[in-house]
């Protein structure tokens, strides 16, 4: 985004949505919410919760909204002792004594989605919210990479709704575009809890084919690997 200020010929600016203000939670949608959460067994203990929401940021050039970015938020809440070290030593060794909690509170402000390139071809990747490929300036913050063989991109992407578009830079050929909200309803037919799901990405009326395996990480993202390209 640095860059895209620094070319701007016109005035940019910020502007949260008011959902992070006094830590309101907009609760996960779409897609995110189907696919189980890869727990770290350090978090399973009786005083750790963890929780996720989202927040999106407007980009406004000359007081007109631009772009959308929208981030994931990682909330990890622990039960911490309020004594002091040397009164909770003592505290401990009595049993029946009552320690006082407070409750701390880690905060992480994440990108929506992660992909990772595993093809022989670098790649161009569009998360959108519509079927339409026409996104232009500004729209593509966030959402638009190329992601070279074996590399990583970080998308901020709406997570309520996907469109994810996939084009081989050494050929030029797009994939269709993918609606996750089409995957959804096939997991909802699913009575089986789900750690990932696989896409199939048809190129060109089936010229090539690759696959896109979707998954939430231990951080909670959604990430994303395409792989298996087949002639």
């Amino acid at each position: 985004m640095t860059e895209e200020f620094g070319n701007s010929e016109t005035s940019l600016s910020l502007e949260w949505s008011d959902s992070i203000k006094g830590g309101k939670a907009v609760r996960l949608s779409g897609i995110f919410e189907k696919l189980n959460y890869r727990v770290r067994k350090a978090l399973f203990v009786k005083s750790v919760k963890c929780s996720f929401s989202t927040v999106h940021c407007k980009l406004k050039s000359e007081g007109l909204c631009v772009a959308d970015m929208h981030f994931l938020i990682q909330t990890i809440a622990r039960d911490v002792p309020v004594a002091q070290p040397e009164k909770y030593a003592t505290l401990l060794k009595n049993e029946s004594s009552k320690v006082s909690l407070l409750e701390q509170k880690e905060i992480y402000l994440l990108p929506t989605v992660r992909m990772t390139n595993l093809l022989h071809s670098d790649i161009d990747v569009l998360l959108s919210e519509t079927d339409k490929l026409n996104l232009v300036g500004y729209e593509k913050i966030g959402k638009q990479a190329t992601i070279s063989c074996g590399s990583t991109a970080d998308f901020y992407a709406n997570p309520a709704v996907i469109y994810f578009t996939v084009t081989l830079t050494s050929s030029n050929l797009s994939s269709k575009p993918v609606n996750s909200r089409d995957c959804v309803k096939k997991l909802l037919k699913q009575n089986t809890e789900v750690q990932h799901l696989d896409i199939n990405l048809d190129f060109d009326g089936g010229k090539f084919f690759a696959t896109l395996r979707l998954y939430r990480g231990n951080r909670g993202m959604l990430e994303v690997i395409m792989s298996a390209f087949v002639f």
